[in-house]
């Protein structure tokens, strides 16, 4: 999912899996590269928001009215005043001092999001780059991991940087953040299995068993679900 300015370029599952299903809807519009466009898919409302391995995506989408209960204040080291549910926010800091021992200040620059926000962010996305651009790099409001309460982006700066993973702090968390709980959610090579851009920036926090056997394995959330 996007970033909140562009740098030029998002227990149990729910009922169903997490790979991309229509959920009966035939009019589904692509654009290049296999990118649906968001507006044109009925998603699953999933039954599980609350679980830390709720899956959103294009295809599953949060209840109308879900707001997480557990959200907390996070250090972020950039000034700006972000929220993540206390599971993901008590790993974060744990990852952050860990980043700092070894010489890597990471900052977060974007975290819990309310629909309306979401929507703020989609429809700009919208105004300014266009539809096709939109649907590889904004989430539709309901379908943004943001929404969870369970996704960080996190950066070197108080934006996000071109070339991220080119940077210390991206190498490192590249090579670290499982350990945390946290994935790498839109990889370079699965765009068309995550229906997202390559960002290197955001992380998903999803426990440590699960994030290490994602590591492993090199799947994406979607891939491990089925």
């Amino acid at each position: 999912e996007e970033p909140e300015t562009p740098s030029g370029g998002e227990g149990s599952s729910s009922s169903s899996q997490g790979g991309q299903s229509s959920g009966g809807n035939t009019d589904e519009v692509v654009y290049s590269g296999g990118i649906v466009e968001p507006a044109s898919i009925t998603p699953e409302v999933i039954s599980n928001p609350s679980a830390i391995t709720a899956i959103v995506n294009k295809y599953h989408a949060l209840p109308e009215g879900y707001t997480p209960s557990d959200l907390v204040a996070i250090t972020t080291n950039c000034g700006k005043n972000l929220q993540l549910r206390r599971e993901a926010a008590e790993s974060w800091e744990q990852m952050m001092e860990a980043a700092k021992a070894d010489g890597i200040t990471l900052k977060a620059v974007s975290a819990y999001r309310t629909k309306d926000y979401q929507n703020g962010l989609f429809t700009r996305y919208t105004s300014q780059y266009g539809k096709e651009y939109t649907a590889q790099y904004s989430a539709y409001p309901r379908r943004s991991e943001h929404e969870l309460g369970l996704a960080l982006d996190i950066s070197n700066t108080a934006g996000i940087p071109d070339n991220f993973e080119t940077t210390a702090e991206g190498k490192w968390l590249i090579k670290n953040a499982h350990n945390y709980g946290f994935i790498l959610r839109y990889p370079e090579d699965k765009v068309k299995i995550t229906q997202y851009g390559y960002e290197p920036w955001h992380y998903r926090y999803l426990g440590k068993d699960l994030a290490e056997t994602l590591y492993k394995s090199g799947q994406t959330y979607e891939e491990y679900l089925g």
